[in-house]
C-alpha cells in the first residue's frame, strides 16, 4: 500500500477528489490555502506520482516557490516541509509548539535544509502550518 490514497499511476487526483478524501480535515486545508493567498498571493497545487510506494503527492507553491508537499490520507493528511538554516532557526524561536520543534530538531539535515513531516488532523494545528509556510516564504 501506497504512503498516499492515490495510489493509480494513470489517475491523477484533483484537487475535488483531494478535498472529498479528506472529508472534514479539508475545511483545515481551505483554511491554510485562504491564509496564504491573503498574505502571500495565489497558490498552485503540482501533482507528482512518486512511485508504487508514495503514490500521488501535491506541491504547494507560491509563484515559482514550493512551500510544501502534501501526502493525503483518508480524513487528514501529512504535510513535508523544507527549511534552510535561517527558517530552522526561527522556527526553533517561535511560539511553535514544542511537539513541532522537536520534529524539526530531529529532522535530517540536507543540502537544501531540513525536511520533517508531521500528521495534521485538528484544527488546532493550523496556526503551526501557518507559522511554517511563514517561514518557509521569509527565509
Amino acid at each position: 500500500m501506497a504512503e498516499s490514497i492515490f495510489e493509480d499511476k494513470t489517475n491523477q487526483p484533483s484537487l475535488s477528489d483531494l478535498y472529498e478524501a479528506l472529508k472534514e480535515s479539508s475545511a483545515i486545508l481551505k483554511e491554510i490555502e485562504a491564509f496564504i493567498i491573503e498574505k502571500y498571493g495565489s497558490i498552485e497545487w503540482e501533482w507528482k506520482f512518486y512511485g508504487k510506494q508514495a503514490g500521488w503527492t501535491a506541491a504547494c507553491r507560491n509563484k515559482n516557490r514550493r512551500l510544501f508537499h502534501l501526502i493525503p490520507n483518508y480524513g487528514y493528511f501529512k504535510i513535508v516541509f523544507t527549511l534552510g538554516k535561517n527558517g530552522v532557526a526561527e522556527c526553533l524561536e517561535s511560539s511553535l509548539t514544542e511537539d513541532i520543534k522537536q520534529i524539526i530538531r530531529d529532522a535530517p539535515v540536507y543540502a537544501e535544509g531540513r525536511t520533517f513531516r508531521f500528521d495534521v488532523k485538528e484544527s488546532g494545528q493550523i496556526e503551526a502550518v501557518c507559522e511554517l509556510v511563514r517561514s518557509k516564504i521569509l527565509y
